[in-house]
């Protein structure tokens, strides 16, 4: 997995997979990254 941080968007994408693509805004990667600490 790769992940790029843009000032705008954090995009993730599998690195053996070019598609599809995610992308982020950064208040809801930090939501998720928090929710991935409770599990």
């Amino acid at each position: 997995m790769e992940v790029a941080f843009a000032a705008r968007a954090v995009g993730v994408r599998d690195s053996k997979d070019s598609a599809p693509r995610l992308a982020f805004t950064p208040t809801a990667w930090h939501a998720f990254l928090g929710g991935l600490k409770g599990r």
